[in-house]
């Protein structure tokens, strides 16, 4: 009898927080997947999942070690599950609408023994560390082997354009898809919008998909200058792809709100949905500080600040991410950018590119909602204004007023204790 860990089939939409944030996602699901399958006839299916309470991370806490009636539970599940699991993160601070921490926690694949289910239990907890507060919930789900297709897919894109995006592979695990940003993915993008001869529009969903009035567009590829209106022949060839950007419209409209949703489709042609989460992007502001300065930034996050590094290239993969501030010079033009952005558009989401921090910080769908200060590189200054600058300074820069603060010292705590008196 398992005393800790809960079936997901035992928990209402009432009670979906009590197992982190990536557990309630599933948790909400369920009812409306159970009404697609009967409405449509589909085999959409939430995976059998079992979840540790964040409230048990206290425990883990205090003795610094997983208990060993955790893990005899755990092995419960997996037994139950098919022997082979994915032990996976459910932070009570993840994937929330806005922050939703991507990346930040760990999941482990494959786990398959005792001593496996130990160390991914451990290795799950242990990561909660690197958000200060956090406490963690961790859901055990059965691993979906050798999925023809595996993926994310957002019903809102990156840059705000008209279009559902997949970024998928085929026939292998989306671990390293999701993990390292995408780039032994395929991309592909479906428009939001149908269109019939009079030009009247209507919003793609599972029941508008198959339904030949209306005309559909999509990126075969985000390579592409333009998009391609949809023969009969592409509905066949890219019959999954335009399901699952219709199911993600289904839940977008459903749920109120913009999905980030991973999914992995079985041999049997079973669609499994592994996580679902808002993808809420902040509103931008641009200002132009003169004829000369332009800036795009939140309000939630408006300064730059933090030690210099230099850039030679934009496109520089190899660039400096020890410095949280750092500068490109061009002619009489300056970009600043932080350790935080991705970087310009170069062209229909073209991230993998686009900036020297696509690698390191990479998980490159979120990175917009993640990070506060993304747009553009943030434009700022001209050459002259930063002469004096010498790496390894330090800088604060108020995107709103265009003020910049520098100081060559390395220490922070006196840099802010100077920046503060002078605000003052």
């Amino acid at each position: 009898m398992l005393t800790k860990i809960i079936n997901i089939e035992d928990v209402s939409v009432e009670n979906k927080n009590i197992g982190g944030g990536k557990f309630a996602g599933l948790v909400e699901l369920r009812t409306l997947v159970d009404k697609y399958n009967k409405e449509f006839g589909l085999r959409i299916n939430v995976p059998k999942s079992f979840c540790i309470p964040v409230k048990f991370f206290d425990e883990y806490e205090k003795s610094g070690k997983v208990s060993e009636e955790l893990v005899n539970e755990a092995m419960c599940c997996l037994v139950g599950l098919g022997g082979n699991v994915a032990v996976r993160s459910s932070c009570d601070v993840e994937d929330k609408g806005g922050k939703t921490y991507s990346g930040e926690f760990e999941t482990v694949l494959n786990v398959k023994n005792k001593k496996e289910m130990r160390d991914a239990l451990e290795q799950v907890y242990a990561s909660a560390k690197r958000i200060e507060g956090a406490k963690m919930g961790i859901i055990i789900q059965p691993m979906i082997e050798k999925p023809l297709m595996a993926g994310v897919v957002y019903s809102e894109t990156w840059y705000s354009d008209p279009f559902v995006v997949l970024n998928y592979v085929e026939n292998k695990l989306a671990n390293e898809l999701v993990s390292r940003g995408g780039s032994d993915g395929k991309l592909f993008a479906v428009g939001k919008i149908l269109t019939d001869e009079k030009h009247d529009m209507i919003r793609l969903n599972l029941k508008t998909l198959d339904d030949l009035r209306y005309n559909m567009v999509f990126y075969r590829n985000v390579s592409v200058n333009s998009p391609e209106k949809v023969t009969d022949i592409d509905r066949n060839e890219y019959k999954r792809q335009f399901f699952m950007a219709s199911l993600a419209m289904q839940l977008e409209q459903d749920l109120g709100y913009p999905i980030d949703m991973e999914f992995a489709i079985s041999q049997k042609g079973e669609i499994n949905i592994l996580q679902q989460r808002p993808y809420i992007l902040p509103k931008m502001f641009e200002r132009k500080i003169d004829a000369n300065i332009t800036t795009y930034f939140s309000l939630d996050k408006y300064i730059i600040e933090g030690k210099v590094g230099f850039v030679k290239d934009i496109r520089e993969f190899g660039c400096k991410k020890d410095y949280e501030v750092n500068i490109w010079k061009k002619d009489e033009s300056v970009r600043i950018f932080t350790n935080q952005s991705i970087g310009n558009r170069i062209a229909f989401m073209g991230f993998r590119d686009s900036s020297p921090f696509a690698v390191e910080y990479n998980h490159c769908g979120n990175m917009k909602r993640e990070n506060l200060d993304f747009r553009e590189m943030e434009i700022f200054g001209r050459v002259k204004d930063f002469e004096h600058i010498k790496e390894g300074d330090y800088i604060k820069i108020n995107l709103i007023t265009g003020e910049m603060r520098h100081l060559a010292q390395k220490d922070k705590e006196i840099i802010d204790l100077f920046m503060l008196k002078k605000e003052r």
